[in-house]
């Protein structure tokens, strides 16, 4: 058995995000990226493996159904849905909001588990 990192980046995301009144009536644009370590074998059965298909359904259905102020209480969500959800002994979340500020390319968050 081995250890590895599986994830996604840049996994586009519409869902109401911010507190601005404006934000909180009409679905932004975000991306996610997502790194979980996790142990791999080859004779793991297919439903026993990480698959980061159903990473970035956890991560759509996260961000679209608690429709967070903050990207910071978004990533700590998905940390802890994350965790619970599959075999793994660390994660990694960065979320980006290109909308956030008209001076910048993009607003981030980055947090991670310990370990």
């Amino acid at each position: 058995m081995s250890n590895g990192i599986i994830g996604i980046k840049g996994h586009k995301v519409w869902c109401v995000i911010g507190c601005l009144p404006e934000e909180r009536t009409k679905e932004q644009e975000i991306t996610i990226d997502v790194k979980v370590r996790a142990k791999f074998s080859q004779d793991q059965k297919i439903e026993e493996r990480i698959c980061y298909v159903k990473i970035a359904e956890v991560c759509t259905q996260v961000a679209k159904e608690k429709q967070h102020l903050l990207l910071e209480s978004l990533a700590i969500d998905l940390l802890e849905t994350l965790m619970t959800t599959f075999a793994i002994n660390w994660a990694w979340v960065g979320i980006k909001k290109p909308s956030a500020l008209p001076s910048a390319e993009f607003a981030f968050v980055e947090l991670g588990t310990e370990g």
